[in-house]
Parts: structure tokens; sequence; C-alpha cells
């Protein structure tokens, strides 16, 4: 049995964001002849809040020299692998080595942080901490129990270490949002 094979569609330089959307949105229309709607629905989701002793981060400047570095980084966090200079000028990386889990925000605004979030505690988490301004930190925890041939001491766990590292909180909330509800779609897409 041969299967089709299929190049991926080109993106157009200096498309964006909202651009690429719309173009994966026609190519999974067209390919895979996906039939959906979207419905409003209260879900759970997680809360960002400022925890009781305030936070234990502050804003940084846009136009400052990278506040986390390769140097400081292995310091603190040996373990980890170390992001690539670019990142530390201002990004986010979500990184996994033996057993701990770490994000890396570096020059972003809170929100990118409750974004990166969302595969770790498995629903939605919104800013509600009202803190203005674009921060540079690193969360370290143990995901999940890790097993003991991975020599990995047990750490806390992400909210224990938000707690603990940010002086913020997770809150269990319901929100409205809407979700992408798939009807039906090919399991093989067409071809070109």
């Amino acid at each position: 049995m041969t299967r089709a094979t299929t190049s991926a569609p080109k993106v157009p330089e200096g498309a964006s964001k909202h651009d690429c959307n719309l173009m994966m949105r026609r190519l999974l229309l067209e390919r895979f002849q996906l039939k959906a709607h979207v419905e409003n629905r209260e879900v759970a989701v997680y809360e960002l809040r400022v925890g009781k002793g305030g936070p234990k981060i502050a804003p940084v400047s846009p136009d400052s020299k990278a506040i986390l570095t390769e140097a400081n980084l292995h310091q603190e966090h040996p373990d980890m692998p170390i992001p690539s200079p670019d990142l530390l000028q201002g990004g986010v990386l979500r990184t996994f080595e033996r057993g701990h889990a770490w994000i890396v925000i570096s020059k972003q605004p809170l929100q990118r942080f409750t974004d990166s979030l969302y595969s770790t505690v498995e629903r939605p988490v919104f800013d509600r901490t009202g803190l203005p301004g674009i921060y540079s930190f690193v969360l370290s925890w143990t995901p999940g129990r890790p097993s003991a041939d991975l020599g990995a001491e047990i750490g806390p766990s992400v909210f224990t270490a938000i707690q603990q590292q940010l002086g913020l909180k997770l809150e269990s909330a319901k929100a409205n949002i809407d979700i992408l509800v798939v009807e039906s779609a090919l399991k093989v897409p067409t071809e070109n």
C-alpha cells in the first residue's frame, strides 16, 4: 500500500499570524473537508493571581540587556538545558530534562507565561494578577512523579513552584470560552 505524500504549504514572507491562521483554516477545509463550528461553553480554568506575600518578580525594561544569561542560568539551574542566546534576549521556552521541568520567560508579559502553562495544568489559564509590564524569570518544578532510575529528587509541583518562586498562585475558576467542535473530517487528506 502506498501513501500519498504531500509537501508542506509555503507561507509567504511577511505573512502575519492572522494570515497564517487563515491559510491553515483554508487548508483544513479544503484538504480534510473539515466541518466544524464554535460553541461557547463554561469550562474549568485557572486564574493566575498575586499570592499573599505579593509577587516575587518585578518588571524589567524592554531595552535592558539580557536579564537571564547562560552563566546565571547554569549556576541557578545546573540541570537545565541552556536556551539559545536569542531566546534569552526575549521569548518563552519550556524544557524538560531528567525528571525536571522549566519555563523560561525572557522579557514577556505575564499572558505569555499563562499561555505556556496550558499543557502543564491541562486547563486554560488567565492572567488576573493586574501586574503590568514585561518579566524575565525561570520557573522550575517536578512534573508528575519522577522514576527512581532518573536519580531526580522530588521537587515541588507546578502549583507550589508558582507560589514559592514567583509569589503568585493558580486558583480554580469557571469561565465561558469558545470551543472548536469538529463535526467531521477525512482521515486522509485529499491530494493537491
